[in-house]
């Protein structure tokens, strides 16, 4: 193609054919269960995916009373590695009580 002021310019990169795009696979691993016991944080959480999902860590909050986040913090669980519908624990110890922690997310390496 040439413009009006007399350039050339080679549009034939426009029409290549790209690779397509991955589709997007969908990981799940979730908390299935939390509960406190003598000053522990204790659960497990479900690989629910098709994949393999390796380092799994439970991030967690503590609450002060006015309902503030005052510290984040991370556990592993066991074993660390979960195969596709495998579950794993997770425990932490929580001086003065659960009352005050929640979980948040789970997050892994693949």
């Amino acid at each position: 193609m040439q413009t009006a002021n007399g350039t050339t310019l080679n549009l034939s990169r426009l029409c290549e054919n790209k690779p397509q795009p991955q589709p997007i696979v969908k990981t799940e691993v979730v908390i299935s269960h939390v509960d406190y016991e003598d000053n522990f944080l204790i659960g497990n959480v479900v690989n629910k995916s098709s994949k393999t999902v390796h380092q799994a860590r439970v991030n967690y909050e503590i609450i002060g009373e006015n309902g503030s986040v005052m510290a984040r913090g991370a556990m592993s669980t066991e074993p660390p590695t979960l195969r596709p519908g495998q579950t794993a624990k997770f425990q932490t110890l929580m001086p003065g009580g659960g009352n005050n922690v929640k979980t948040t997310s789970v997050e892994w390496d693949e």
